[in-house]
């Protein structure tokens, strides 16, 4: 039993050996590009928001209360999806992405901004 347990040690060292490599180019496009992907989708917009409210004089606690709003409720959403199913994701997608035509054409309006950001 001795003999089978070193054996196998020494294999376990031999593969873990092999095992050792370097990173790929996708590795490296995986850990800089998603990342900055998620800053672009999540960050960028509520930072341009921002902008958009203090050149028309709106409250900026409006815009935090909405993003509170938003990322608040995505915890729920998501555990309703969850339980309801994958294919309910489609349908609020497209109900979310409707919002945001109302607020190409009427960007100077406050509530039509809200909405499209929640």
């Amino acid at each position: 039993a001795t003999l089978s347990l070193r054996s196998s040690a020494k294999g376990c060292q031999a593969m873990a050996a092999e095992s050792v490599t370097f990173w790929s180019t996708s590795d490296w496009l995986i850990l800089t590009l998603a990342p900055w992907l998620v800053f672009m989708v999540a960050g960028f917009p509520f930072a341009a928001a921002s902008i958009h409210f203090q050149n028309n004089s709106w409250p900026l606690w409006h815009l935090g209360g909405i993003t509170m709003a938003a990322y608040g409720s995505r915890n729920m959403i998501n555990a309703f999806v969850a339980s309801r199913g994958p294919w309910l994701a489609a349908p609020i997608t497209l109900a979310c992405a409707s919002l945001l035509i109302p607020a190409g054409m009427w960007p100077d309006s406050e509530p039509v901004v809200l909405m499209a950001l929640f």
